[in-house]
């Protein structure tokens, strides 16, 4: 470390490390903290995505890394200090997480900073030695390809299904690892647990309003992306190759919308119609609204019902770029009586839950998360459900949905709803929506784990009232 020579830290990883510290430390969401971290930092695009990548990257695999430091540091990770932690697990990550990185250059800039940060000038001999040895003695022949998986799993103890051993191999704490295992039986849960850990795709739908179906070749490649489309759907798409962004025509004009396939599947579920008045219940910035919007027509009307003032702001910009017509946002708390005194004929309610079918695209609520909040969701599901159902017209059709694989704000909530009401029935989409029956349970309710076909996990219920 001596014949290092002093240099200007690297504001690259500096805002990787910088975010870390405000998500890890200060409980700051990992989007806003790393947005924080690009301020005062002369950082172009390609910067901003190498932080992003090993904020992400850091954060998801964070325990599989502390399973690494612990190994080869004369301290175990839980007794390193927070900041010294940090540097470590980034600087372990960009080694062996981040195959375009150079080693050299992964190592000699986490010691740089070490040296250059007062908080952690003390410890960068350390930092040095723990970065040098685990490279040492795991990749003697220097290939880092090895995946972060593969490096615990090959000093984890020998009982590789236990709850500790998944849970260090596939960096998750116990609570969520026993729950995936009891709920769906080892083997499933280690395919759940391991495409928990894997980045999302992008999918996205078409437009109705605005888009040409007959030339989206054109459309496509005009904009420097291919795509595929699902097979169960003539609106949605699937990248394959190119970038989406904000500034793009293509979306900036709102001839597409970013949506996961299983947020759209759960949203198509609605089926509205032409004249209906529907309710986009807990609507967030109205990705789902606008596909109601465009199917009610100028005839219908949507409601958007949210608590966020925020989110209704970022609806309105929304519906406006994709062209919709008749919508109305309402800002309120929808786990109290309805502030709407009329009935709809279509109700969709995107709970409030625990989100545990996001965590590839949230992976800071491995951490930050609890079963007690499990709990808590379903709770505020169990007010927010039936208050909706009391504002369906009879003969309509209401759409319950949870970004959550938790049986509690899922499968258990529906049956406990059926229980109190002899006036409401389940749908069986399989036989409603046959061409989605491989993602429906044998209730017939759609029960989508994460990656499945590489969507994010999610469930789904439609009940109709008599």
């Amino acid at each position: 470390m001596k014949h290092l020579k002093s240099r200007p830290v690297d504001f690259a990883r500096k805002a990787a490390f910088d975010a870390l510290v405000m998500t890890q430390r200060d409980n700051v969401r990992l989007d806003t903290a790393i947005d924080r971290s690009f301020e005062g930092k002369d950082l172009d695009s390609r910067d901003k995505a190498f932080a992003r990548a090993i904020v992400y990257g850091t954060v998801r695999w964070r325990r599989s890394l502390d399973c690494v430091i612990t190994r080869f540091s004369t301290r175990s990770a839980d007794r390193i200090d927070h900041d010294i932690l940090i540097l470590l697990r980034l600087g372990l990550f960009q080694v062996f997480g981040m195959s375009r990185t150079p080693v050299f250059a992964a190592v000699n800039e986490t010691v740089n900073m070490a040296k250059k940060l007062k908080r952690s000038r003390a410890s960068a001999g350390f930092v040095n030695a723990v970065l040098r040895r685990a490279l040492r003695e795991i990749t003697p022949d220097g290939n880092t390809d090895q995946p972060i998986a593969d490096i615990v799993a090959d000093f984890t103890a020998q009982d590789a299904v236990g709850v500790s051993a998944l849970g260090e191999i596939n960096s998750f704490p116990d609570w969520i690892v026993k729950r995936w295992i009891d709920n769906h039986g080892v083997t499933k849960a280690r395919a759940t647990l391991r495409a928990s850990n894997e980045p999302a795709p992008v999918f996205f739908r078409l437009n109705r309003l605005k888009v040409n179906y007959t030339d989206l070749d054109s459309l496509f490649s005009g904009a420097g992306i291919r795509a595929e489309k699902v097979a169960w759907s003539d609106d949605l798409y699937i990248l394959t190759d190119g970038t989406l962004t904000p500034d793009i025509p293509l979306f900036a004009d709102g001839l597409i919308q970013p949506q996961d396939g299983a947020s759209f599947m759960a949203a198509s579920l609605l089926d509205p119609k032409p004249g209906e008045l529907i309710a986009d219940v807990c609507c967030g910035r109205g990705i789902k609204t606008g596909l109601f919007a465009q199917a009610a027509g100028d005839g219908g009307m949507v409601v958007s019902f949210d608590i966020g003032e925020q989110k209704l702001v970022a609806l309105k910009a929304n519906l406006q770029r994709l062209g919709c017509g008749r919508y109305s946002p309402v800002c309120a708390d929808m786990a109290i009586p309805w502030p709407a005194s009329g009935r709809f004929d279509k109700i969709f309610l995107d709970a409030p839950c625990s989100g545990s079918g996001l965590f590839r695209r949230h992976p800071e609520g491995k951490w930050t998360k609890t079963e007690e909040l499990v709990r808590k969701m379903a709770a505020i599901q169990a007010i927010m459900l039936p208050n909706a159902i009391d504002r369906l017209k009879p003969g309509g059709a209401l759409v319950y949905a949870v970004c959550s694989i938790e049986p509690e704000e899922g499968a258990e909530m529906i049956e406990k709803t059926l229980a109190a009401s002899r006036k409401l029935r389940r749908v069986d989409l399989r036989l409603e929506r046959p061409e989605l029956d491989k993602y429906c349970n044998d209730r017939g309710e759609l029960s989508i784990l994460p990656g499945d076909d590489g969507m994010d996990g999610f469930f789904a219920a439609k009940l109709e009232l008599s």
